[in-house]
């Protein structure tokens, strides 16, 4: 199938606005019936001798063979950055189809640190050439990766700046992660073992759930949008098929049972869950839920399925094997996330409207403990290897791991912002963090729980997905 067009950046402000929310603004149209792509550019980690570099970008674009830039929307001016040693976006932005000979960077100011202070460098009126041969396609788009480097000095004192530009690819599908993001209709993939983004591939309207099914090498993205579940190439971005659901179902989670055959479809518009088997690409059942579903939680075993009903205060409980209703469980205020322990018999539920977090027992469904987290908690994530549950909450830029027995907080994990969503990495044993407000996904160790990395994700991230994810 050919692929979807891809709507890029809205405006940069929605992306420089520090760690406030984006004011929603109205996004350009779909590139349906022109003949548009996207470039984005990242900037990677700088070497030490440049990290005493200080320059201001004043623009950034593509080199055509007309000789006019088609401009970019600078997304970090002031390079390096506070954080040399972090990949960042630099620009994004639309171009027209066709071939370019590389970027034009145009320096305002340039400055380096020595040994007795700043030391002002010499601009010319000519912007620097970076020379990167590259194609832009209608609907799709161009990650292109920027090196910054100062080619020697003087003294202790480095020479103007040099920058060298390669074409990113797609990681290898098994070492794939993918976030989706409602403010650009994209999905940013990082290389789950370099801890990069390589890539950006189209996605329909308002892509909010992700899930990847390694053997199918593929994704599933819930098109909040199109009332669809669109079906992506995990290696390319293609897209494979679109699920139709009903209008104005509103699809936000999605969760795929363990062997990858039927993918649980969350509809707050409709106040319901789909059933969708994925082979067959169609929507097998549906069944009603409580009001405003938020979120959806598949047991290991691919049989229990739970729905978070934020508005009616409930769960309702799923057997995804006869796609049916089992029961509905009253809860305190606005239930919205939910973990198992790693035994199966322990469920958690973060309630947003309360201090406390819930813990029933399964299979019963009964309350058998309050435990005080503070208020706003939203999301929750259980390492099954050490049953140590991670708690994240509204406002709040940090992550409290508690103790499973005790139930007490043991350690906590500083992030740039609040998180939205968790997924942990198997292979690399680490805890993925999206941060949407601060629009950036964290890599954490879970061994030393330390922060190993930070990644530029779009201007409003929504869920994260890996390949060989730890459930």
């Amino acid at each position: 199938m050919n692929p979807r067009p891809l709507v890029p950046f809205a405006l940069a402000a929605a992306l420089t606005a520090g760690c406030q929310v984006a004011t929603r603004t109205t996004k350009p149209p779909p590139l349906d019936a022109g003949d548009e792509g996207a470039v984005y550019v990242y900037l990677e980690p700088v070497a030490d001798d440049a990290a005493r570099l200080h320059l201001t970008v004043g623009s950034l674009g593509l080199e055509g063979a007309g000789g006019t830039p088609v401009p970019l929307s600078v997304l970090l001016p002031d390079l390096p950055g506070k954080e040399p040693g972090r990949q960042r976006l630099l620009a994004a932005g639309r171009a027209p189809e066709g071939r370019y000979a590389g970027l034009v960077v145009g320096l305002r100011q340039a400055s380096a640190e020595g040994s007795r202070g700043g030391v002002s460098l010499p601009l010319t009126s000519e912007p620097v050439r970076v020379a990167i041969p590259l194609g832009v396609a209608r609907g799709r788009a161009v990650v292109v990766s920027l090196k910054l480097a100062t080619g020697g000095g003087v003294g202790d004192v480095p020479m103007m700046p040099q920058f060298r530009a390669t074409l990113s690819r797609p990681p290898l599908p098994q070492l794939a992660g993918m976030t989706s993001d409602t403010g650009t209709d994209a999905i940013t993939v990082f290389d789950r073992a370099a801890k990069v983004v390589r890539a950006v591939f189209p996605a329909g309207r308002e892509p909010n759930g992700i899930a990847i099914d390694p053997v199918a090498v593929r994704a599933y993205v819930a098109l909040g949008g199109e009332d669809q579940v669109e079906v992506l190439d995990l290696a390319t971005g293609i897209d494979q098929n679109r699920i139709r659901l009903r209008p104005g179902d509103r699809p936000t989670a999605l969760r795929l049972t363990p062997d990858g055959q039927t993918a649980v479809v969350v509809n707050p518009g409709s106040n319901s869950a789909s059933f969708v088997r994925t082979r067959a690409g169609v929507e097998s059942q549906r069944v009603a839920t409580g009001d405003q579903p938020w979120s959806i939680l598949i047991d290991r075993s691919g049989r229990r399925g739970y729905v978070f009903n934020r508005a009616s205060n409930s769960i309702t409980v799923l057997d995804v094997a006869n796609q049916s209703v089992v029961r509905a469980v009253a809860t305190e205020a606005e239930p919205v996330f939910g973990q198992l322990n790693r035994a199966g018999d322990r469920l958690y539920v973060a309630q947003a409207a309360s201090p406390y977090l819930a813990v029933l027992a399964v299979p019963e469904m009964t309350v058998t403990r309050r435990v005080h987290v503070g208020s706003g908690a939203m999301v929750l994530k259980v390492d099954p290897r050490t049953d140590l549950l991670y708690v994240a909450r509204r406002f709040e830029p940090r992550l409290d791991v508690y103790d499973p027995y005790s139930m007490l907080s043991v350690d906590r994990v500083d992030l740039p912002g609040p998180a939205n969503a968790m997924a942990i990495d198997e292979t690399e044993n680490t805890l993925l963090v999206l941060c949407g407000e601060d629009r950036a996904l964290v890599v954490v160790d879970l061994g030393s729980r330390r922060v190993l990395a930070v990644l530029d994700v779009g201007s409003d991230p929504y869920d994260v997905a890996v390949t060989g994810e730890r459930r």
